[in-house]
């Protein structure tokens, strides 16, 4: 039996005793066939067991100060690592050390339930309704590598934001403030936005065009609001494709 053939098949063990009620049927299971395509079929790509992490001990769970994006609180999401996708994974993500945690399923009751996953093999997930990607190697934001949330996809440009938590003692009491970073990927490099002039400067050719639909807008336009931020970004990406 083939090495990937043994992980597939402890797996399978692992699981079945993760979850005592769960019954999965054995037909088509050949040892000596494609073993990965039947444990996909029988089991479910979001059922599988991610096997490369460690006990991780959760701190400052207090709901009102919390260095966990939204709350210290689990939440359902999806989890894109080492290539492949998990549905319906418990996340919960430190945006002050920029580490996401997993909710161990068979462990959920217990004092070591969370798992730290290898950092580096997350690609990405969706947490509280956010896409966050793996930003790494080369071309990177100058914040440098760590999870972004992926605020705007469009055809010509692409937003991040680097949700980030910064700790401040005062008076004996812990505090963390949401200090956000946002950058624009032009399609060639990141660049740094601190508004909306960080998006006149780098399409000046739109500054005209770009302030005028700016200012139709009800909502403000500064730094940190998003609601603007967004629409902006749109327009944007719409008067690109135009040329």
């Amino acid at each position: 039996m083939s090495r990937l053939k043994y992980i597939l098949f402890t797996a399978l063990c692992v699981v079945s005793l993760g979850d005592l009620f769960a019954q999965y049927s054995t037909v088509g299971l050949d040892l000596d066939g494609d073993m990965a395509a039947w444990y996909d079929a029988a089991i479910g790509p979001g059922k599988s067991p991610i096997l490369e992490g460690t006990f991780y001990k959760l701190e400052y769970t207090a709901l009102d100060e919390t260095p966990y994006f939204k709350g210290a609180h689990w939440a359902k999401g999806e989890l894109q690592f080492n290539g492949q996708s998990y549905k319906g994974v418990s996340l919960l993500y430190n945006s002050f050390k920029d580490l996401l945690l997993i909710r161990n399923s068979a462990l959920q009751y217990s004092s070591i339930q969370s798992t730290l996953l290898n950092q580096q093999k997350v690609d990405g997930f969706t947490i509280h309704k956010r896409q966050f990607v793996h930003l790494k190697d080369s071309l990177v934001p100058s914040y440098g590598d760590g999870f972004y949330e992926k605020f705007y996809e469009g055809d010509t440009i692409q937003f991040f934001i680097k949700r980030i938590k910064n700790e401040y003692v005062r008076s004996s009491k812990v505090e963390f403030l949401d200090e956000d970073k946002y950058f624009l990927f032009d399609g060639h490099k990141y660049v740094k936005y601190a508004g909306k002039n960080s998006l006149y400067k780098t399409f000046p050719d739109l500054k005209s065009s770009l302030k005028s639909y700016g200012s139709s807008l009800k909502t403000k336009l500064k730094r940190g609001e998003e609601e603007g931020m967004l629409q902006l970004l749109i327009h944007c990406d719409k008067l690109l494709m135009e040329k």
